[in-house]
């Protein structure tokens, strides 16, 4: 089963349920783990498959993985995730991870298995050394 995520900024994360509730005014949408973020007005959340995350850096440091129901067996192999992307009206959080970290690396290594689906995206320019070369060791056959 495929496995969604999509970029926030670490402002945008709220770290338990009373700070989410009261934040859901704010301009920009708030996520938090186990909470479903609404759509503001006629806005959609975007999320992406797990394979494509490193691509969406641009839109923040950190990754939220997204509850999607799907029954796609396959990470798909494009050089653009944009055919890929879902939107949707609401989205539950199941983790958030720091994008420039170990633990975020790892999971997405254990969770496509497939690594030549894995785009690298924007590490080689906003990740440190030490992150690059274990996203390397760690996915040695990305797709590049």
């Amino acid at each position: 089963m495929i496995i969604y995520a999509k970029c926030i900024r670490g402002t945008q994360i709220a770290h338990n349920k009373e700070e989410f509730i009261l934040r859901q005014n704010e301009k920009y949408n708030v996520y938090c783990v186990g909470e479903t973020t609404h759509s503001k007005s006629c806005d959609s959340l975007y999320c992406v498959p797990l394979n494509y995350i490193f691509d969406c850096l641009k839109y923040g440091d950190y990754i939220a993985i997204v509850e999607v129901k799907n029954e796609l067996q396959d990470y798909p192999n494009h050089t653009s995730y944009l055919s890929s992307m879902i939107a949707m009206n609401q989205q539950k959080i199941l983790r958030i991870f720091k994008a420039e970290s170990y633990e975020a690396i790892d999971y997405v290594a254990d969770n496509v298995l497939v690594q030549k689906c894995i785009s690298d995206g924007y590490i080689s320019s906003w990740f440190k050394e030490e992150f690059k070369e274990y996203f390397k060791e760690r996915i040695p056959d990305y797709m590049k």
